[in-house]
């Protein structure tokens, strides 16, 4: 919560009318609609040809389409390579395919899982290349557990084992 109000505080202290996010997917898209509800012009790149990928190919349209619908430029394929002190404004990130001006640039990149240990030692691994677990988060070898962002969990709504490192989804 003290990130979330550090971050209001910024934009309103240095008024704010061009944001950059680096990123589609869950972080990206949620602080977009957030700058957007309150006039904020949006960028946003992504190395991924579509937003929000990660959920399917109907998902992505969809959310291509709500970006579109908010007048959200979005620039797929993109690669994020430096960030620089702007000119006209604050800052400028450099990219692959050129440069786009911003007041605040936002980094939602995710996370990248290590399940080396767990490899060595010959845990079971799931298609993903998440940590099989059950449900008491036991891997493969009954004295090892594995939680967080390395492992599937058991989505209730769902009915289903899948790898979505959130945090929101590993508590439901």
């Amino acid at each position: 919560m003290t990130h979330a109000l550090r971050l209001k505080s910024y934009l309103t202290e240095k008024s704010c009318s061009k944001a950059v996010i680096v990123g589609a997917s869950y972080i990206g898209m949620e602080m977009c609609e957030a700058f957007r509800s309150i006039g904020i012009e949006t960028q946003v790149i992504d190395i991924l040809p579509r937003p929000a990928l990660r959920w399917g190919q109907e998902f992505a349209k969809l959310m291509s389409e709500e970006l579109d619908r908010n007048q959200v430029a979005f620039f797929p394929g993109t690669k994020p390579l430096a960030i620089e002190k702007g000119k006209d404004f604050a800052l400028k990130l450099i990219t692959d395919k050129g440069n786009l001006d911003a007041d605040i640039i936002l980094m939602g990149l995710g996370t990248k899982r290590n399940t080396r240990l767990a490899e060595s030692m010959g845990i079971k691994m799931v298609e993903s290349g998440a940590i099989s677990v059950d449900f008491f988060q036991r891997t493969s070898r009954e004295e090892v557990y594995a939680v967080g962002d390395c492992c599937e969990v058991f989505h209730r709504v769902a009915g289903k084992w899948v790898y979505n490192p959130l945090g929101d989804i590993a508590n439901k």
